[in-house]
């Protein structure tokens, strides 16, 4: 049985509204030959626009080496949750 559109956006986890994405920057180096994967940077900026606990990243198949939050000079490491 087929859902419909709204009932799978309803099962997309996405970022809550007080944390708001203003800028990407991706960067991919393929290794397609021996491991076929790859391997990636990601930095994003964001606007958080009320005090939170926690942010979400939706990470569905992919494996994270590391996490850092920067606020202008201050960068915090993130320990990875399984």
């Amino acid at each position: 049985m087929s859902q419909k559109p709204e009932e799978k956006e309803k099962e997309k986890e996405v970022l809550p509204k007080n944390v708001i994405p203003t800028h990407y920057f991706l960067s991919i180096t393929p290794d397609l030959v021996k491991h076929f994967r790859f391997f990636g940077r990601v930095e994003i900026d964001l606007l958080v626009k009320e005090d939170s606990d926690f942010i979400t990243l939706n990470t569905v198949d992919l494996s994270l080496l590391k996490i850092q939050i920067r606020n202008g000079t201050e960068v915090l490491d993130i320990k990875i949750a399984d």
